[in-house]
């Protein structure tokens, strides 16, 4: 494959490779979406019983570190699975913790803004946790270099990425109030469609990195 500038991405090639990657991992997927569903299901029917602070605080830590952990090992088996990272190489668990964390912060104070800045800055730092993952080299030069290396395909990315989640993204909402929020059954259904979410932007973020940073130094992403 042709070494491709950023300018060349399109919506179409990126939601064609997301979807191949998932096709040829669907049994990695499918272990990672079921368990993903069960821990999360779990912790959201522990915490309708919960109803102190410091209860529901104590959940969301838990479910923040148990996300961060899933997400680690998910995101390393498909890079490794996909020719795109060596045996012991990368980023380690713990600085991917705080990677994780400012991650999301940049992401949740860009929605809180508004809408675009939100989805701009998801864009922006969509591959920082691949490339960290992938090659190290501390979590600030992660940020920094998906930052430079997505410039010019904010577009492509997010309609990529809203047209490959958005069905999961409107169940995940919806469930709750069309099954009921305190259902079991509308956990289940709630949790699934974000565990598949996270599968899927997973995949989306090593396909990523596979056309913007390595097909730029060798062409081995086919």
């Amino acid at each position: 494959m042709a070494i491709a500038a950023a300018r060349e991405l399109k919506v179409g090639r990126l939601i064609n490779k997301t979807l191949d990657v998932l096709e040829k991992n669907w049994v990695v997927a499918l272990i990672f979406i079921v368990g993903i569903a069960a821990i999360n299901a779990g912790m959201a029917y522990v915490g309708l019983t919960r109803t102190a602070i410091l209860q529901q605080l104590g959940l969301t830590a838990a479910s923040i570190v148990i996300g961060v952990f899933v997400n680690f090992f998910l995101i390393t088996t498909l890079l490794k699975r996909t020719g795109l990272m060596a045996e012991g190489e990368g980023g380690h668990l713990i600085p991917f913790l705080g990677l994780s964390v400012l991650h999301s912060l940049g992401v949740g104070l860009g929605f809180v803004l508004l809408i675009i800045p939100g989805l701009f800055v998801m864009a922006r730092w969509s591959v920082a946790q691949p490339i960290f993952l992938s090659r190290g080299g501390g979590v600030m030069n992660a940020l920094k270099q998906s930052w430079e290396q997505t410039r010019g395909n904010e577009f492509p990315i997010i309609v990529a990425g809203l047209a490959l989640a958005i069905i999961f993204i409107a169940i995940s909402i919806g469930a709750p109030f069309l099954v009921g929020a305190e259902s079991i059954l509308g956990l289940i259904v709630a949790q699934g469609a974000g565990a598949v979410m996270t599968v899927i932007f997973a995949s989306f973020g090593v396909v990523l990195y596979g056309l913007l940073i390595v097909a730029r130094e060798a062409s081995t992403f086919e």
